[in-house]
């Protein structure tokens, strides 16, 4: 039974998305980095994203 939750815990972790979000566009000004599956949201409840650069080929949306 724990090799099945193990499997399920790998697949999970291939899956998720690495992100490196900025509050300027272009890749500028400052930036959190947002890991998991799908990415969830930024964290902060002021940072505004206006750039975003996927670090995997995963798809990842962010939201406020």
């Amino acid at each position: 039974m724990q090799i099945i939750a193990l499997i399920s815990y790998l697949a999970v972790a291939a899956t998720a998305a690495d992100a490196r979000v900025y509050d300027q566009r272009n890749l500028k000004g400052s930036h959190e980095d947002v890991h998991g599956y799908k990415c969830g949201n930024v964290g902060s409840s002021k940072f505004k994203v206006n750039s975003i650069h996927l670090r995997s080929k995963t798809f990842c949306y962010l939201y406020q």
